[in-house]
């Protein structure tokens, strides 16, 4: 067959859309090319197939994939985070010189976290999460990555945080000139141990608020609220760590017997607890304050969420003949701080 002048120009484009289908390109059909190369695919060392360059994990298995194989710039950001109530695995930020030099921009891509979060977070002076992930495999691809661009990491699952259960509650303390008795709240019993035990005291607050609402049915079948009470409060608390234990043991100002500061004692519950934490520091030398959960709050709920249920009240009378569903919308940080709380225990 003879190509003419005409010919040569339409022949030449077959050839190259030909050549772009065959590399998974059809550009009637595409107007940029989605898919990457089979050169650029990751090879899974567990299950042997290929997964795309910017994924953490084996799309087929869920293996972790070699980090040195992975596109930093084309991972996807963001982690699926794991329910409230499902164990996940937590990468932590830790305070060390130098920590600021990492690549902020590009690490707060791949977290999804705004750069002033993550700023605050691990310019800290404290360790505090970063991002919270399913599986060991995940947060240890996570942690190589971001070592990458210069931030170093600690990996502690929610198991470690929260397996021996809450803090024991406290009714009161005793001091002496060298011993502190810890006096239980439930059962009353004391434990008494050096002032030197003391290894660690975190400051904190509890805030809790509910929402009662009564919703009412239209004639539409739909529901529109029609009344709603709100409430909040916010409870000063501190939790006592020993050395050699992680339990720790929780002052909370609510039933708790400050008689031990004597004639210090004030009328405000909030101004006693901030008396005793004096107090403690004082008699030992050797503990450690945490006292930034406060300031830190803001930060702490991009990774650990704080609690939320809602329960209903059934059908309620608000009125003769009148009946409405009830139901109450509850919040509360108290698992949020114990994490927080038990975290600076475990990195101490």
């Amino acid at each position: 067959m003879i190509k003419s002048a005409f010919t040569a120009p339409f022949m030449a484009n077959i050839d190259q859309n030909a050549n772009e289908s065959e590399s998974g390109f059809d550009p009637s059909i595409q107007s940029e090319k989605l898919a990457f190369d089979p050169e650029r695919l990751v090879k899974c060392v567990k299950c042997g197939r290929s997964s795309p360059p910017n994924r953490l994990e084996c799309l087929y298995c869920g293996s972790a994939l070699e980090i040195d194989l992975i596109e930093t710039g084309n991972i996807k950001p963001g982690l699926k985070k794991p329910e409230l109530w499902e164990r996940g695995h937590n990468l932590i930020s830790i305070p060390l010189s130098g920590q600021g030099q990492c690549d902020i921009a590009t690490i707060a891509h791949l977290l999804s976290l705004e750069e002033s979060e993550l700023s605050t977070i691990i310019r800290a002076s404290i360790p505090l999460p970063l991002c919270r992930a399913a599986s060991e495999s995940e947060a240890v691809a996570v942690q190589r990555l971001l070592a990458r661009h210069g931030l170093e990491t600690a990996i502690v699952n929610d198991d470690a945080l929260l397996r021996s259960g809450p803090p024991v509650r406290l009714g009161g303390l005793d001091f002496s000139d060298t011993e502190i008795s810890l006096i239980s709240f439930n059962t009353r019993e004391q434990f008494v141990v050096p002032m030197s035990e003391i290894a660690l005291l975190v400051e904190g607050i509890i805030a809790v608020s509910k929402v009662d609402q009564m919703e009412k049915r239209t004639l539409r079948g739909a529901t529109m609220s029609s009344d709603e009470v709100s409430t909040i409060s916010d409870e000063p608390i501190l939790d006592i760590y020993l050395s050699g234990e992680m339990s720790g043991y929780r002052v909370q100002t609510s039933g708790f017997d400050f008689s031990c500061l004597g004639e210090r004692k004030g009328l405000l519950a909030a101004e006693n607890l901030r008396i005793l934490i004096s107090n403690l520091t004082s008699v030992s030398a050797s503990s450690k304050l945490v006292a930034e959960y406060r300031s830190l709050r803001h930060v702490l709920g991009t990774v650990w969420e704080v609690e939320m249920r809602r329960d209903t009240k059934g059908i309620q009378r608000t009125g003769f003949g009148k009946r409405e569903q009830g139901s109450v919308i509850s919040t509360s940080n108290l698992g949020q701080f114990t994490k927080f709380s038990r975290l600076q225990r475990h990195l101490l």
